[in-house]
């Protein structure tokens, strides 16, 4: 579980982290279920190219075409079509893998936007968001995948700012329950005011909340808003 409040950031480090890992040569599924499809590779491409959205020219435009050109002939398939129930994310991510020879990861953006109520509206609903998490598990377990869900937080949680915790995921222990490893993205510099400047760089935590085969703890990264662009942060930002 990657999560998140609103505007933290976490899409454009999942896009970024599919298309390094697609790079590379892994076999990668994307559920952009909240988005569409060009949305997820825009946040990808402005991060790799540095292009500030705002500020486009001619020769940034052409650095963003050639991307997405690349990003065509990557091992990299996607599946935008919104809301819908589990169900269906299993089989289509069963024809990523038959036309990818394979799948090593799925990200799925994001949990709020799974059917849980599809077939069973009877049922309370955490206990039918617990369903879809076991669901997923059971998926990557048939695919020997990774599976990477985007989570927002309860609105509750972001009063004061604080940091996220486990309590804070939305709507259903068995999220925490089910998933194996669960990562916090937070930017203090999201709740000041005014907020950092956009075009530089501001501290961004990552937070390891749980790690059932390894170790967790907080380690920092260096967000720039207007690139979408994460990196490793350093005294040098400072």
């Amino acid at each position: 579980i990657l999560a998140g409040r609103p505007g933290m950031g976490k899409t454009s480090l999942a896009a970024l982290c599919s298309v390094r890992q697609a790079r590379s040569g892994l076999a990668v599924g994307v559920f952009s279920l909240e988005e569409r499809r060009a949305s997820w590779l825009e946040a990808a491409a402005m991060a790799e190219a540095g292009v500030n959205k705002l500020k486009l020219t001619t020769e940034t435009l052409a650095d963003l075409s050639n991307l997405f050109g690349d990003y065509s002939r990557l091992p990299l398939r996607f599946y935008d079509r919104g809301r819908c129930p589990l169900s269906e994310v299993a089989h289509a991510a069963r024809q990523m893998a038959r036309e990818l020879g394979r799948i090593d990861v799925l990200w799925l953006d994001h949990l709020g936007y799974i059917d849980h109520l599809a077939g069973s509206e009877r049922a309370s609903l955490p206990y039918l968001i617990g369903q879809s998490t076991k669901g997923l598990a059971a998926l990557g377990k048939e695919l020997d995948c990774a599976v990477v869900s985007l989570c927002q937080l309860n609105r509750q949680s972001a009063n004061g700012g604080e940091e996220p915790r486990l309590t804070d995921l939305r709507d259903s222990g068995e999220i925490e329950q089910d998933a194996r490893m669960v990562w916090f993205i937070h930017r203090p510099g999201y709740y000041t005011i005014p907020e950092p400047p956009a075009d530089l760089p501001e501290e961004c935590w990552l937070n390891v909340a749980k790690n059932s085969s390894g170790p967790t703890g907080r380690f920092n990264l260096a967000f720039v808003r207007a690139y979408r662009r994460f990196a490793e942060w350093s005294r040098d930002h400072e």
